[in-house]
Parts: C-alpha cells; sequence; structure tokens
C-alpha cells in the first residue's frame, strides 16, 4: 500500500498582526489536517494530501512549484486575516531525488 501523496506550501503572514495571527492560523490549518511546520520570522510550512490542499486552494496544481501567490478565497475569513500569501515553491535543486 502506498501513501498518499502529499503536497506543501508556505504561509507568509502579516508583520504587522504576527503574535496574534501566527497561533490562531497555525492552529486553524492543523484542525483543519494540514501538518504545520514551525514558525520561522515571518513564516510557517503547511503540507497535506494533494486533496486537502486543492480544496483550501484551488489554484494549487495551476501554481505548484512557481512561487506564484496561491488565491486565498476559498480561506476561511478568519483564518486568511492576517495571512500576506500563500505560495507554493519549488524543491531545492540539491538532496536525495535531485539527480
Amino acid at each position: 500500500m502506498t501513501a498518499e501523496p502529499r503536497v506543501a506550501a508556505l504561509v507568509v503572514l502579516d508583520p504587522a498582526t504576527l503574535p496574534e495571527t501566527a497561533a490562531r492560523t497555525r492552529g486553524a490549518f492543523a484542525q483543519a489536517g494540514f501538518a504545520v511546520g514551525p514558525l520561522v520570522g515571518i513564516s510557517y510550512s503547511i503540507e497535506a494530501p494533494r486533496e486537502l490542499m486543492e480544496s483550501w486552494f484551488p489554484d494549487f496544481t495551476g501554481k505548484e512549484g512557481t512561487g506564484a501567490e496561491l488565491s486565498l478565497e476559498q480561506v476561511p475569513p478568519e483564518v486568511a486575516a492576517g495571512i500576506q500569501a500563500v505560495v507554493s515553491e519549488a524543491p531545492p535543486d540539491f538532496g536525495p531525488g535531485s539527480f
């Protein structure tokens, strides 16, 4: 049995609302089923099965790995408030699997 493929994105918070936004948004993503990375500066990663990611970010597949901002239209307003952007970065050109 193979594991369901997982995808990731980077959540960038508005620095002006960082303290209250970080805890609230990280909790909401975790409660929805995303694996949430640690807060580093003004951002953190989220990871989930593709289906969950696409339900929150319908344009994820078209923008995956481009660094373009994902639409926040499907993100609940209380979660989207304080988020500056959500992006899907390209995987690194080094490390395992890059050869």
